[in-house]
């Protein structure tokens, strides 16, 4: 920005003037920093270049750094470790991954990102398989995958959740479950679709808008891989 250095602030445009905050803040390598929504005024494009520029600067500098946000991108791109807060009470600290794919409540779940939550059912006859019954359909799969999947997740009911884009749409052959399109949204590089599952359930599913053309009412065959269910923590 030096060929802006002649210019008052105030002749600075949004996006100008928060790489001007941003350089003041860092300039004298504080040991802790902290930024409260510091993106939150700027339109995407910017908001993403300053996200990256940030994200190298405080890598560079090695400042630890307060971020706060309602963003769940930003807090997954830029942190180390996230403390979500609802109402002020720390509903769960860990690593981005470990927030993301193992929320430890359902507001936790629906703040990191989209997410189909269900009332499920697990059911095991003592026969050597186990039966996950969920809002959108059943999964059969052996004793021994269930226990080293989830070893503290029994039998009984219980919530579950799978992310939109972990429900893969597949084959007639492949499906463990199908559910009928109510609603489709293009989103430039994917789909989102909502709809009905034959089980009785509301579900939404994610996938590349490259791979498939939905319409309305169509009827899709799905599949959820066991690895991506994620069981509530409960009185187990």
């Amino acid at each position: 920005m030096g060929e802006l250095a002649h210019r008052r602030i105030y002749q600075l445009s949004v996006g100008q003037q928060q790489r001007v905050a941003l350089a003041r803040a860092v300039v004298f390598q504080p040991d802790i920093l902290l930024l409260d929504e510091p993106l939150s005024a700027l339109d995407p494009q910017i908001r993403q270049g300053l996200r990256n520029e940030l994200a190298r600067l405080l890598r560079q500098f090695r400042i630890t750094t307060i971020y706060v946000t309602h963003d769940q991108q930003e807090a997954m791109s830029l942190g180390d470790q996230i403390v979500v807060i609802n109402r002020g009470r720390v509903e769960q600290i860990g690593k981005p991954a470990d927030v993301y794919t193992r929320p430890a409540n359902e507001f936790v779940a629906n703040f990191m990102g989209n997410a189909n939550i269900f009332d499920a059912e697990i059911q095991n006859g003592g026969t050597g398989r186990v039966l996950i019954r969920l809002g959108c359909g059943t999964i059969l799969m052996s004793e021994h995958d269930f226990h080293r999947r989830w070893p503290d997740v029994k039998s009984g009911r219980t919530r579950a959740m799978v992310r939109p884009h972990d429900v893969s749409i597949v084959t007639s052959s492949e499906a463990q479950m199908h559910f009928h399109a109510k609603e489709v949204l293009y989103l430039g590089d994917r789909l989102r679709i909502r709809g009905r599952a034959e089980a009785g359930g509301m579900l939404d599913v994610e996938t590349s808008a490259n791979r498939i053309r939905v319409s309305l009412g169509d009827r899709l065959s799905i599949s959820v891989d066991p690895e991506d269910i994620h069981f509530f923590a409960a009185d187990w």
